[in-house]
This record gives C-alpha cells, sequence and structure tokens, in this order.
C-alpha cells in the first residue's frame, strides 16, 4: 500500500516486528532486555489491536522502574 495510514493497526508483519524489535534493542544498554520487552509489546499490540494497553504496560513498567530505584537508591539499570 502506498499509504501507510490504511493498513490496519495491530497487523503483523515480519519486517515491521523486526525492525522494532531491532531498534530497541540497539538504542539500549540492556539490549537484550529491551529486545524481549519491545517483543512483548508488539505481541500486546497483535493481540488488542489498540496502543492504549501497549502505552498502559510501558507507563507502568517505567512506574515499577521508578519505584524499585526509589527503594534501592540505585538509579542505573546495570
Amino acid at each position: 500500500r502506498d499509504d501507510f495510514r490504511e493498513i490496519p493497526i495491530g497487523r503483523y508483519r515480519p519486517f515491521s516486528f523486526a525492525g522494532v524489535v531491532v531498534a530497541m534493542a540497539i538504542t539500549h544498554h540492556r539490549w537484550l532486555r529491551a529486545g524481549l520487552f519491545s517483543a512483548l509489546m508488539c505481541l500486546l499490540l497483535y493481540r488488542e489491536k489498540r496502543l492504549g494497553p501497549v502505552i498502559w504496560a510501558h507507563a507502568i513498567t517505567n512506574l515499577g522502574l521508578v519505584v524499585h530505584a526509589l527503594i534501592t537508591g540505585r538509579w542505573a539499570l546495570s
């Protein structure tokens, strides 16, 4: 298709799935964790066909990381 806006959200395409996972992996220090997390978020998007649940899952994950950092005092993910 010429216009990406015509493609239904949550439609599985191997190239886009791999692209998202690789892009997330190479832009994060913990590349394996980032790749796995992005793969899970892609799977959630494919299942739900909506961005809302993916946004919430990402926000809740970030909240968990902040709470962990506040409790432990460790702000680095190393």
